[in-house]
């Protein structure tokens, strides 16, 4: 953190879900005027996504990120659209088995929700 500088208020909950992940995550996080993503820690109580990052395309309403998935501690990518109407985006990201540990395993997708507000 920056001394003197305040973060901005969390207006953005950003949850994962399914895609071989243990439990849904929730993340919080702050939309600016100018679609810029900061994304902080889980909330106290809940399961938070590891190095979370979220980035808008205001012209085209499409969003993109990635995550360390907990289970395979690979990076993940996962892509949406934002539905202005409904005040949320909703995406996906497919979870690829580490073959070394999981030579059976099948690809599981999971979802990406995000919505307005900061989880109250």
């Amino acid at each position: 953190a920056v001394v003197g500088v305040t973060a901005p208020a969390a207006n953005l909950q950003i949850t994962l879900v399914d895609g071989m992940l243990p439990d849904e995550t929730l993340n919080t996080g702050a939309l600016s005027a100018l679609s810029a993503v900061t994304v902080y820690p889980a909330p106290e109580g809940t399961i938070g996504a590891a190095q979370m990052k979220v980035t808008f395309v205001t012209s085209s309403g499409l969003f993109s990120g990635s995550f360390l998935h907990p289970v395979s501690k690979k990076t993940v990518t996962f892509s949406g659209a934002a539905f202005q109407k409904t005040g949320q985006a909703l995406g996906s990201f497919l979870y690829m088995p580490v073959v070394a540990t999981d030579p059976e395993g099948t690809p599981q997708v999971g979802s990406v929700v995000l919505s307005s507000g900061a989880g109250e």
